[in-house]
C-alpha cells in the first residue's frame, strides 16, 4: 500500500514539475523569427522544393555499312602448334590450319539502326510540410494571415532632413498661386451648358 502511494506521489510530481518547465521554458525561449521573448510553440506550413527525378525513354539512330556479295578465293593452307623447340615450352603435336579467302564485291547498303535510350530529367516541384516553431504572438498573427514576418524591427524615426523637407513642401503648398480665386488655373471660361 504504502508503494503504491509512493509511486502516485513521485507520478504527480513529475508532471507539476514538467507543466512547471514548460511554463518557464515558454518564457525564457526565444521567437525563431523576429527573437522577441515570451513565445509558444506552434504548427506552421512551410514550402520547400523538392528534386524528382524524371525517366525518358527514346530512340537514337545510327548508320552502318551492309557490304555486297563475297566471291571465293583460293584455300591457303599452313601448320600450326609446332613441335616443342626451347625448355619450358607447352608440347604438342602439329596441326593443320586451313581458311578460304573471300573477297566482297558489289555496292554495300547504308542501312539505319534504332537503339533504345534512357533519358533521365531533374525536375523542381514544390512540397508541403508542417514543422513545429516557438513563435510570439505578433509573429503567430502573421503566419496565420499569410504574411511572413521574418522580423519585427522598430520604426525608425524620420530624421531631421525629413522633417525639413516636410516642412517645405507644407510651406510651399501654402504658398498662393497669384491667380484669383474662384477661377480655375485650367479651364477658367464658363461651364459647358451654362447660359450668359
Amino acid at each position: 500500500m504504502n508503494l503504491r502511494l509512493l509511486s502516485s506521489f513521485v507520478a504527480a510530481f513529475l508532471l507539476l514539475f514538467s507543466l512547471a518547465a514548460d511554463q518557464v521554458w515558454a518564457y525564457t525561449r526565444n521567437c525563431q523569427l523576429c527573437g522577441c521573448g515570451s513565445c509558444s510553440k506552434v504548427c506552421r506550413l512551410v514550402c520547400e522544393d523538392k528534386k524528382v527525378t524524371v525517366t525518358c525513354w527514346g530512340v537514337q539512330e545510327e548508320d552502318f555499312c551492309v557490304p555486297g556479295r563475297g566471291v571465293e578465293q583460293c584455300q591457303h593452307c599452313e601448320e600450326v602448334c609446332e613441335c616443342q623447340d626451347a625448355e619450358g615450352e607447352v608440347s604438342s603435336r602439329p596441326r593443320m590450319f586451313s581458311w578460304k579467302e573471300w573477297q566482297p564485291c558489289g555496292d554495300p547498303e547504308i542501312r539505319t539502326k534504332r537503339k533504345l535510350m534512357r533519358k533521365t530529367v531533374t525536375k523542381k516541384v514544390p512540397t508541403y510540410k508542417w514543422v513545429i516553431q516557438d513563435l510570439c504572438e505578433e509573429c503567430r498573427r502573421g503566419v496565420e494571415s499569410g504574411s511572413d514576418q521574418r522580423s519585427a524591427p522598430e520604426k525608425e524615426k524620420p530624421s531631421n532632413s525629413a522633417k525639413e523637407s516636410g516642412g517645405r513642401s507644407s510651406a510651399s503648398k501654402s504658398e498662393p498661386s497669384g491667380e484669383p480665386k474662384g477661377k480655375s488655373s485650367v479651364g477658367g471660361g464658363r461651364a459647358r451648358g451654362e447660359t450668359p
